[in-house]
C-alpha cells in the first residue's frame, strides 16, 4: 500500500510534473479606433474649471511646447491644493521638456524674437526646480522654483497660443 502511494508521488517528489502550464496569450487590444469626444467635459484643474470644448484646437501646433505645456499643468496645478506627489513624481522631466522646447523650431507665428528672448528665464527655472527636486527641497523651495517656471512660461507661450485659448491666464494656485 505504501508502495503506490509513494509511486504515486514520485513525480511530484522529484518535480517532473510533465508539461508546465501553458501561459495565456498576451491580449490585444486596438487603440486605433479609441477616441475620447471631450466636448462638454468639465475638467477642473485645481479650481480653474477650464471648459475642455473651449480648449480643443487650442494648440499651438508646436509639438514640443505642447508636450512642455502638458507636463508643466501635469506638476503645477496640484500644487494649488497642496499636492505636491505629481511634483516630485513626473517634475525631473521638467527640465528635459524645456530643453527640447528651446532646442526645437516652431511656426514663424510662435518661435519668434519675442519667445527665444524669454526661453533662458524659462530654463532657469525649471533647472532651479530640477536641482531642488533633486536636492530633496521643501514644498516652499518647490513651490518657488515652479511658480518661476510657470511664470516664464506664460509670459513667453501666450503669443503662440490660437484664439481659443490666447489671452487666457492661469490663476497661480495659493501656497499651501
Amino acid at each position: 500500500m505504501y508502495s503506490a502511494f509513494a509511486l504515486a508521488l514520485l513525480p511530484a517528489m522529484t518535480g517532473a510534473q510533465g508539461n508546465p502550464p501553458a501561459k495565456a496569450p498576451a491580449k490585444k487590444t486596438d487603440t486605433t479606433a479609441v477616441q475620447h469626444d471631450m466636448a462638454g467635459v468639465k475638467h477642473d484643474m485645481a479650481g480653474m474649471k477650464h471648459d475642455m470644448a473651449d480648449m480643443q484646437g487650442a494648440m499651438s501646433g508646436w509639438k514640443e511646447l505642447e508636450s512642455f505645456h502638458a507636463l508643466l499643468q501635469m506638476v503645477w496645478h496640484p500644487v494649488g491644493t497642496g499636492d505636491f506627489k505629481p511634483a516630485r513624481e513626473h517634475g525631473g522631466h521638467l527640465l528635459d521638456a524645456a530643453l527640447a522646447w528651446s532646442n526645437s523650431k516652431g511656426s514663424a507665428a510662435c518661435d519668434n524674437a519675442a519667445l527665444r528672448k524669454g526661453v533662458p528665464e524659462l530654463i532657469a527655472g525649471a533647472r532651479a526646480f530640477a536641482d531642488a527636486l533633486n536636492g530633496g527641497g521643501s514644498d516652499d523651495t518647490m513651490y518657488g522654483t515652479l511658480k518661476r517656471t510657470h511664470d516664464a512660461f506664460e509670459a513667453i507661450a501666450e503669443p503662440c497660443l490660437k484664439a481659443g485659448e490666447k489671452g487666457m491666464k492661469m490663476d497661480t494656485p495659493k501656497k499651501p
